[in-house]
């Protein structure tokens, strides 16, 4: 599925990008992909992308640590396993809920979606 979930994802994203297209752009690839699925895309200049599939199906958690810089920024780690961002340094924050997309950007704000189903 991740071909599919980046020819999808892509095809929707113009050269404006902002939330709003990202998640319109992750629900549409939701109605056309069945099954189980949990992705994480890296869009550079951006910050990270990440969703689970309505059902739930495949895991996904992220969590968080403090950056290295001096500003309040946080880092942020996203994983099908706890224990992988556990490990890391980073604590659990949750779990990404069915249907859910979560937009971590790359100045440390943190914009999610409604469950999109």
């Amino acid at each position: 599925y991740k071909e599919i979930a980046f020819d999808v994802v892509s095809d929707q994203i113009s050269l404006k990008i902002d939330e709003r297209v990202l998640f319109e752009a992750v629900k549409r690839l939701m109605l056309r992909c069945k099954g189980g699925y949990s992705v994480v895309i890296a869009l550079q200049g951006i910050g990270i992308l990440s969703f689970r599939d309505p059902h739930g199906i495949r895991p996904l958690c992220y969590g968080t640590r403090p950056g290295n810089d001096a500003s309040s920024r946080l880092d942020w780690a996203v994983s099908s396993e706890s224990a992988a961002i556990t490990s890391m340094g980073f604590s659990l924050e949750s779990d990404v809920k069915n249907g859910e997309a979560i937009l971590a950007k790359i100045n440390g704000k943190v914009i999610k979606s409604d469950r999109m189903f």
